[in-house]
């Protein structure tokens, strides 16, 4: 793991928090870093889905962190569900 921090350039714990199997917690010094070793959109990598202007504009600039902080502010808050039937406090419905 100390290796592949090393060649992204990022803190071995950012890495390992981001790739984390159970709880992964994603950094932007990770991704960033990840889109400039390997050349990959950062929208794909966020989203699945292909940019060619995102790609394009991280390629061009060698700096994703701008598109990436974007995505981040613009993503929906988690929508938040009552809690199961027996979390409840006795009397609320």
């Amino acid at each position: 793991m100390g290796v592949l921090a090393a060649r992204l350039g990022v803190e071995e714990l950012s890495l390992r928090l981001s790739i984390d199997e159970l709880s992964p917690h994603p950094t932007v010094e990770v991704l960033d870093a990840v889109i400039r070793e390997y050349g990959v959109d950062p929208t794909w990598l966020l989203t699945g889905a292909y940019d060619s202007g995102s790609h394009r504009m991280a390629m061009e600039t060698g700096d994703s962190r701008a598109i990436l902080r974007d995505f981040m502010a613009m993503r929906p808050s988690p929508i938040s569900e009552p809690p199961p039937e027996h979390f409840r406090a006795s009397g609320q419905n």
